[in-house]
């Protein structure tokens, strides 16, 4: 209850509450005989949304000095008429300011209680209260939504009309000094806040309700003075600055005349002001026009976010360019690698151990060994990995009195050129590997810069109309930015806080589509940016069930649920070798670059080539049975990748379509050809993935079909649930592999 109340009465909204209080008793008090003109304004608060309990009695306070009974009786009647209209109209959001004849008829009773005598005089003043309701609103809503930082024209007129018509009442009540004290006081602080151009207009602004009151044009020429001033010597030091309007006031008084009677008084209120103003921090003011800039400049400004568009865009061509010339470097590099001829030197290396053999007069006279008989145990030695005594053909035995040293220096030489072929090998591999990567880094740069090539086209009659309804219903939008156009439309919006289901509601109200939220982020000072996209017509309800084999610490099997971009999803489930830690670690990391790749754009012949040529690197166990499905759905499409995985099922109503891939696991070789097909799916549709846990259980695909139109669940989970319950009982409750279900549900939202 304690932070209730704290939360209702917060100090900035006290000094509202006093500031309306003051404004409403000053108004009542601009006309001749107390004509209620508060009424204009406590009007345009209702239709702006303003608390009706809090406000309505801020305005029968107001009339606490000044009313009569009778006054106070229609008053009274005046408010009950509003807030009965308010409360008739005002929750559906239906009332405008073209709305303010209903104040005109709240008036009524005011009019007829004042008898013949005043029902002209009080008929006029009727009207010009419901005039000035309709005037007050723009002002109003301009400062409920952006504060005075940065009003349009029509706000900015409206303020002037209420500022004259509050301070003719405020002169009336606090007297000609008083009201030039505070006038000198905020012409000072608006100077120094503002660039000091707009002060002679202020200085006319504020001159206006003690000219109208007096009915003295003289009036102006002071607070002219006085505005000139401020715009020579607002940026000067301040004691420089107070000096100067000092000397004017006294120049006015004393040597024009301008005043008429003017004593120590008079000079008294005007020192005062000086007085107040002159110790005020400067950072306040400076705060002040950070603010006014800040709010003058549009946060999300179009041409630049098109322009910063187009300048990634561009970029992101280069590079992709860049990334092409390197995989293009690597396809020459490797192309251009000439064979090597390793049983060419292995022959070289025996002739020069020939040559300094002591025999080798007698061999050349044989011309013994010939290349044919040293190719002869080369091929051997290879085959077998070493060559030894008992590998040796009698006719050479018998010609060489130094085979234990050919033999020798035969075995070395192939262990170091295999060795090194071994590794011209994997440099080859990487430089294919890198190639590849290459390439399809080139491929979704490019797919990203073609993305952000186009124009974003702004719709900003929609936006301002979007506002507009979001504030009738009770939500402050600091700015609003739509473009797109059907599916892709997209809204950004800056908001004072309001809950995500709410705004959310009122956005598909007014859009007649359903959007979600995207992206949020917190800006500060109350404020928070949301990102909505359009939902899309279809989505997706998951379910998961598995088991580990008895006697593991851990299931073999990963899985993986994510969202590619608004209207796809990537559904997978990898099975590694064998079972325990080992198999999971394999699956795992799978499936965790699977989806780095697949969140990166890269094509589905990248990302598991990729996948494919990293497994076998790291050793030739290391190799896992993968279920792809990557699912559109906007157009209702599901492309299905697999990789040495069983069989997989749609299930479509009481019908089952099989969806088979003959391709082997992948890390297993180097060149992988993934089984891919593309199938329609409609809403109601369950995509299966099982792994060869669960399949082999059920013995057949036949069997396993059978099973799956008789199973009554429409959640997937509880499908998921029942199949791997119906797989356990095959083989007596006890999981002899890893088994897993997942399942994927299409419905329309």
């Amino acid at each position: 209850m304690l932070n209730k109340l704290k939360k209702i009465f917060e100090f900035d909204k006290i000094v509202v509450w006093a500031l309306t209080f003051c404004t409403m008793v000053f108004l009542n008090n601009a006309g001749t005989r107390c004509e209620p003109f508060a009424a204009s304004l406590y009007f345009a608060i209702l239709l702006c949304g303003g608390n009706i309990f809090i406000y309505s009695a801020i305005y029968l306070a107001s009339f606490a000095f000044t009313a009569s009974a009778e006054l106070l009786f229609s008053v009274i009647l005046n408010m009950s008429v509003l807030c009965a209209i308010y409360g008739t109209f005002g929750k559906r959001k239906q009332l405008g300011p073209t709305s303010a004849v209903f104040l005109g008829l709240s008036l009524i009773p005011y009019v007829l209680l004042g008898g013949r005598s005043l029902y002209i005089s009080r008929a006029v003043a009727s009207l010009i209260i419901t005039f000035l309701g309709a005037i007050f609103y723009p002002c109003i809503y301009a400062l409920k939504i952006k504060g005075i930082t940065h009003p349009d024209t029509l706000s900015a007129f409206s303020f002037c009309i209420l500022y004259v018509f509050t301070f003719i009442g405020g002169v009336k009540y606090c007297g000609f000094n008083i009201y030039k004290a505070f006038s000198v006081l905020l012409l000072m602080a608006v100077s120094t806040v503002l660039s000091g151009k707009e002060s002679c207009f202020f200085a006319l602004l504020l001159a206006i309700p003690a000219a109208v009151v007096y009915r003295d044009a003289a009036i102006f020429a002071p607070f002219l003075i006085f505005g000139g001033i401020s715009f020579v010597f607002s940026k000067f030091n301040r004691l420089i600055y107070e000096a100067m309007l000092l000397a004017a006031e006294l120049t006015s008084a004393y040597i024009f005349g301008l005043y008429g009677n003017y004593d120590y008084v008079d000079l008294i209120y005007f020192c005062v002001a000086l007085l107040i103003f002159a110790p005020l921090p400067k950072i306040w003011f400076t705060k002040a026009a950070d603010s006014i800039s800040s709010a003058a400049d549009k946060p999300l400004p179009r041409y630049e976010i098109n322009r910063t568009r187009m300048l990634i865009s561009s970029r992101l061509y280069e590079i992709s360019g860049t990334f092409n010339e390197i995989a293009n470097l690597f396809e020459i590099v490797s192309s251009s690698v000439p064979e090597y001829d390793s049983d060419g030197v292995i022959v070289s290396q025996i002739k020069e151990l020939c040559a300094d053999c002591p025999y080798r007069i007698k061999c050349r006279q044989t011309n013994f060994p010939t290349d044919a008989e040293i190719l002869k145990l080369v091929n051997i030695a290879k085959s077998r990995g070493r060559i030894g005594t008992a590998d040796l053909p009698k006719s050479f035995f018998q010609k060489c009195n130094q085979s234990g040293r050919i033999l020798l220096k035969l075995n070395d030489s192939v262990s170091d050129i295999a060795e090194a072929m071994e590794k011209e090998k994997a440099a080859e591999q990487t430089r294919a590997l890198v190639g590849i990567q290459a390439a399809g880094i080139a491929a979704a740069l490019k797919g990203t810069a073609r993305s952000l090539a186009k124009t974003l086209n702004f719709q900003k009659n929609k936006e301002s109309k979007l506002s507009a309804f979001l504030f009738k219903k009770g939500v402050n939008v600091h700015e609003a930015m739509i473009y797109g156009e059907g599916e892709n439309t997209e809204i950004h919006l800056v908001l004072s806080y309001v809950s995500d289901d709410k705004i959310t509601a009122l956005l598909n109200e007014f859009f007649k589509a359903k959007f979600a939220i995207s992206e949020k982020f917190d800006l500060g000072n109350g404020k928070t940016a949301v990102v909505f996209e359009q939902k899309c017509r279809y989505d997706c309800l998951f379910g998961v069930a598995n088991a580990k084999k008895e006697g593991t610490e851990a299931c073999g099997d990963t899985h993986s649920l994510i969202k590619l971009s608004r209207d796809k999803f990537m559904l997978a489930l990898s099975d590694g070798m064998g079972s325990g830690a080992t198999a999971q670690a394999t699956s795992s990391a799978s499936l965790s670059l699977l989806e780095c790749f697949y969140r990166a754009g890269l094509p589905n012949d990248v990302a598991l080539s990729t996948v494919n040529e990293l497994l076998s690197f790291v050793g030739e166990d290391n190799f896992a049975a993968l279920d792809i499905a990557v699912i559109d759905l906007n157009g209702l499409l599901c492309d299905f990748i697999k990789l040495g995985a069983p069989y997989g099922f749609i299930v479509s109503g009481g019908a089952i379509k099989l969806i088979e891939g003959s391709s082997l696991p992948i890390g297993i070789l180097k060149e992988i050809k993934p089984s891919v097909c593309t199938e329609p799916i409609l809403p109601g549709d369950v995509i299966l993935f099982m792994s060869d846990g669960i399949t082999d259980a059920f013995g057949s695909s036949t069997d396993l079909s059978d099973y799956l139109i008789s199973v009554q669940a429409t959640n997937p989970q509880k499908l998921a649930d029942k199949i791997l319950e119906r797989a356990l009982e095959f083989y007596g409750d006890v999981a002899q592999d890893d088994m897993t279900v997942v399942a994927c549900k299409i419905f329309a939202t």
